[in-house]
């Protein structure tokens, strides 16, 4: 009999313990979720709550087990099977073991998560902020256009210098309408001094100066008719990667999870991945990191926080399966235990 008596107080014991971290476990992942929605709900009240629906699941095992207990009397063995299932579906299957697994897995993978995040958000800024794309093809654009203006250019020299009808004529003026079409104003018409060879190279030479001057005074107000971001958004774009900058150190700095520096990282990629957004057709995007950044404000190390949409991606196959499935053991394992040493605590005796 005092063996027995032992060995209640052990699984009693065991029964706290395997609880302190089942509930310890549940109230992380619920702190998270509430402090990524900046609730204020105190966490003690957090606490209360999971240790109440830990108790309750497992006074639903108990229940299972006793009913299917042969061995001993059980008044409606049916109806507390029914009822013990009912309860460990809505207070473990829906409450206890998803958010046990969700802390498992956040403590395990949300460090590398949240640089990966923050390194890649910061390199597609840095793209954003020196445009590249747009410049690429200003650059591109320039070039044809450039190659366009010196092509009449030659075409007027190469006129000049027809042996057919040599000179500035009636054919040459129509090409220098050309050029002042592309230019969008007229160049400036020579005569020559003499009507010979001379004369005629000493007018090409002037259309010569004449049509770079044009160029270069042209080329930066074809920049800026084409350019996407404009100083005003190149300041927001440098203060999103400063505090980029600032969240990654901090997170290099950390010994453990620190739960408010990853609210932080989560805060300043949300602002962060807007931004991509909002400009996301002048970015040139790697393997299917389009679908993560345009057209969704909620980053990846935000969506950490959250139990729901971090089972969400486990369905979706978002998250590295293997690890998750991992946990999601060892959190049910964790459960079973405390269920287990419940029942052995509490067993009904003959």
């Amino acid at each position: 009999m005092e063996q027995k008596n032992y060995l209640k107080v052990f699984c009693a014991a065991a029964f706290i313990a395997f609880a302190a971290v089942s509930c310890w476990a549940t109230v992380e992942s619920l702190h998270l979720l509430l402090s990524a929605k900046d609730s204020n709900i105190p966490v003690i009240f957090v606490w209360i709550i999971t240790v109440g629906f830990f108790f309750i699941a497992s006074w639903g095992s108990k229940m299972i087990v006793d009913s299917l207990n042969s061995h001993v009397y059980t008044e409606n063995p049916g109806l507390k099977l029914l009822g013990g299932i009912f309860i460990m579906v809505i207070f473990w299957l829906i409450m206890s073991m998803p958010t046990n697994t969700h802390t498992f897995f956040y403590k395990d993978t949300i460090k590398d998560v949240a640089i990966r995040d923050l390194e890649k958000t910061n390199d597609y800024l840095r793209t954003l902020e020196t445009d590249e794309i747009a410049m690429a093809t200003i650059e591109h654009d320039w070039s044809v256009f450039e190659t366009e203006v010196w092509g009449i250019y030659q075409e007027i020299c190469n006129e000049v210098r027809n042996p057919a009808r040599p000179g500035i004529a009636e054919y040459v003026e129509n090409l220098m309408k050309k050029l002042d079409g592309k230019f969008g104003v007229e160049v400036g018409r020579v005569q020559p001094k003499t009507n010979n060879v001379k004369g005629w190279n000493e007018v090409l030479e002037v259309y010569r100066i004449s049509i770079a001057n044009l160029l270069e005074r042209k080329k930066p107000e074809y920049i800026r008719r084409f350019i996407v971001i404009t100083p005003e958004v190149k300041k927001k774009i440098q203060l999103h990667r400063k505090n980029i900058s600032k969240v990654l150190g901090d997170i290099h700095k950390m010994s453990s999870i620190n739960d408010q520096v990853m609210v932080n990282a989560s805060t300043v990629l949300s602002e962060s991945y807007g931004l991509i957004n909002q400009y996301s057709d002048h970015l040139k995007f790697k393997d299917n990191d389009q679908q993560v950044y345009a057209g969704n404000t909620l980053s990846k190390t935000e969506r950490m926080l959250s139990v729901w949409d971090v089972w969400m991606d486990f369905f979706d196959g978002k998250i590295a399966r293997g690890k998750f499935v991992f946990w999601m053991i060892i959190s049910i394992l964790i459960d079973a235990a405390g269920f287990i040493f419940f029942d052995m605590a509490f067993k009904k005796e003959e």
